[in-house]
């Protein structure tokens, strides 16, 4: 830091402190009441003297003084008011359009403060005053589950793109909000899509991670059926990502406590129960395999009638129950077969 930017850093914050402020203008007050009474008490001695024909010229030691005080308190008031500070690590947009980027003083003369934001800004929506509910995410197995993030926000330098985010969003909090919380969850929520929640969990997240990362750089996949969508180099087409226009950069993410849903464990459960009755396929009692009817009948009832599933999704849960539905009645046959064929 030079000394121009230190010797700031100390004055600036004296200089806009609302007390100094008023201090200046009460310092004043007292001295035009001081030097108003000294000239009052010099005119009675003045006309006294007039009336004994003598000619006194005296002045009061403190005149001079109290003169000077009164110069410098007024002034320092009416600097504080025609002054402002660019806080470090902040950028000030003020109502006529100006954009202050560096650590400076600088004459307002009359423009007030439109906005100021942060240069760089750690975004963490779990630890928020309005803490935010997770980001839910669905795999492309169906499975479920929800994490909180963290990552860095870095607004760029060039006071040009500063005002195109201005003009867009008008504060900070409204750009988090508005402009790259939404991002974020459709990276999030896209990146599931492609993925199994038990291949993102074996992989402790890497994927997930990988594919998140990548579109926080170069924008959102265009997905289609469960995979990325190329053009003819095999590049993945992308969304138009509505941050770039802006130059802001997102940077540092990392998960926060990432869980998988219930729903995903009963299922593991049901899968692994399945596996066993496979095992044991000589006494199966396909009687007390209930546990199909009810998944039919959430379907029936919940995933049928979804409007958030598309027909390729329901497609595909239609048909992997009806695969094991097959599988254990081809099972049960053979099962059947094998009791008609010993002898009595």
């Amino acid at each position: 830091m030079n000394t121009v930017s230190t010797i700031t850093s100390i004055v600036a914050p004296i200089l806009q402190h609302p007390l100094f402020k008023v201090g200046c203008y009460v310092i004043a007050i007292l001295t035009i009441i001081i030097l108003s009474y000294f000239f009052i008490k010099s005119r009675k001695k003045t006309r006294a003297a007039l009336k004994d024909k003598e000619i006194i010229s005296e002045s009061h030691p403190w005149t001079t003084a109290v003169a000077i005080i009164f110069v410098f308190s007024l002034s320092f008031g009416i600097l504080a008011n025609i002054m402002d500070w660019n806080r470090p690590g902040k950028i000030t947009v003020l109502d006529n359009g100006s954009v202050i980027t560096d650590s400076k003083l600088y004459f307002s003369l009359g423009s007030n403060t439109a906005a100021v934001y942060d240069q760089s800004q750690t975004i963490i929506p779990s630890i928020t005053p309005e803490k935010e509910e997770p980001v839910k995410l669905k795999f492309k197995d169906f499975g479920f589950a929800e994490t909180d993030y963290e990552l860095k926000m870095d607004l760029p330098p060039e006071p040009e793109k500063i005002k195109k985010i201005h003009k867009c969003y008008g504060n900070q909090e409204k750009l988090v909000s508005e402009g790259v919380k939404p991002f974020i969850a459709e990276a999030l929520k896209i990146s599931a899509i492609l993925l199994s929640a038990h291949e993102s969990s074996a992989e402790k997240e890497k994927k997930l991670y990988a594919y998140v990362k990548d579109q926080l750089e170069k924008g959102h996949y265009v997905v289609e059926e469960g995979k990325i969508k190329t053009d003819e180099k095999g590049m993945a087409i992308r969304k138009k990502n509505p941050l770039s226009q802006f130059k802001i950069k997102l940077s540092k993410f990392k998960f926060e406590n990432f869980q998988y849903d219930k729903l995903l464990k009963k299922l593991d459960t049901e899968k692994d129960k399945l596996i066993l009755e496979f095992k044991h396929i000589e006494v199966l009692d396909f009687k007390n395999m209930s546990f199909l009817d009810g998944i039919q009948q959430e379907i029936d009832k919940h995933i049928l009638g979804s409007k958030k599933l598309s027909k390729h999704q329901k497609k595909l849960i239609v048909e992997s129950v009806d695969n094991i539905k097959q599988l254990i009645k081809n099972l049960k046959e053979r099962d059947n077969k094998s009791k008609d064929s010993k002898p009595d």
